[in-house]
């Protein structure tokens, strides 16, 4: 008659002792489980601890919800551009900028729990406050515009020329001109960044080659001195492209001038028109929208060329 050891479940001829692990096969009594071991290994245990864990996470990420809904600050936070990629300065622009500043505590909400300042400090930190604002009020923004030549001729003429495809024009008059001109004036893109006088800022308009990892496209870097003059401004401008794919970027154009206030610099004729493009480099100027237009058959037989509008606020 065979049997099975109740300890090492052996199975063996009948015998009082196991041949395996020589235990009393006929007194042997298992050991009883502890009864946190009982609980712990219960199935019904197990789940209910599952679904308390389950239930904090869910109630945890509603608390947070609903105190990020109720905070003003993060009304404020800039959202996600649809414009498609491209390179970004590191830099926060004046949005975001303005966004971190407005999270700051107040002046009110600081005197509730600090001494109040004495008199010498309040006037420093007032000038400061007032130094910090007007940093972050100025911004330089250009914009690109495919513009027929007689519109440009248009637009020199209600402006103040400067040199050679360069010009400046009040900016109710380019309103004006913008308005009449409908069609002729194809926004091609957009640029902004914060400035700081005496410091260039560099706004590049193009795409980054995959293959290469190289930046094609036009760069414009712009350098406002602070020349104390309620009236105008002065503008060191460097332009510069480097549209062929692997080559050398092109001589930049450099030009300082002066700005009136409440005015635009228009500068033509940065690109050009002589510089053939082979059929891999007009294929990845499809992908954007900024190098898009030197594919157009209007640019191309020359009726119409790249204007850059630059603003100063």
């Amino acid at each position: 008659m065979m049997v099975n050891c109740p300890k090492c479940n052996f199975l063996q001829p009948k015998d009082q002792y196991c041949a395996n692990c020589g235990v009393n096969m006929e007194t042997w009594v298992p050991p009883k489980k502890p009864a946190w071991k009982k609980i712990v290994f219960n199935w019904m245990f197990q789940l209910g601890v599952l679904f308390v864990v389950i239930l904090g996470v869910v109630l945890w990420d509603n608390f947070n919800s609903q105190k990020q809904s109720k905070d003003p600050r993060w009304n404020e936070l800039p959202t996600a551009s649809p414009r498609p990629q491209r390179q970004r300065s590191a830099e926060p622009s004046p949005r975001q900028v303005k966004a971190r500043a407005a999270q700051q505590p107040t002046e009110a909400q600081t005197q509730s729990f600090a001494p109040p300042p004495k008199p010498e400090a309040a006037k420093a930190n007032g000038a400061n406050e007032k130094e910090t604002q007007a940093t972050l009020e100025q911004s330089v923004r250009a914009k690109l515009f495919l513009v027929r030549r007689d519109q440009i001729e248009a637009a020199f003429a209600n402006g103040q020329r400067v040199d050679d495809g360069v010009a400046t024009i009040d900016k109710n008059d380019f309103k004006k001109l913008l308005k009449s001109g409908g069609r002729s004036w194809t926004s091609v893109d957009s640029m902004s960044k914060s400035f700081q006088f005496n410091k260039p800022k560099l706004l590049f308009s193009g795409e980054r080659n995959p293959d290469t990892g190289q930046n094609l496209g036009f760069y414009f870097e712009v350098m406002v001195y602070n020349n104390n003059d309620p009236n105008s401004f002065t503008i060191e401008l460097r332009i510069w492209n480097e549209l062929k794919i692997g080559g050398d970027p092109t001589d930049p154009i450099s030009l300082e001038i002066s700005v009136p206030r409440k005015s635009y610099l228009m500068v033509s004729r940065f690109v050009a028109k002589d510089q053939g493009f082979s059929e891999e480099e007009r294929a990845f100027f499809d992908s954007s929208s900024s190098l898009a237009a030197l594919n157009s058959e209007a640019f191309s037989e020359d009726f119409s060329d790249l204007v850059l509008v630059l603003e100063l606020k």
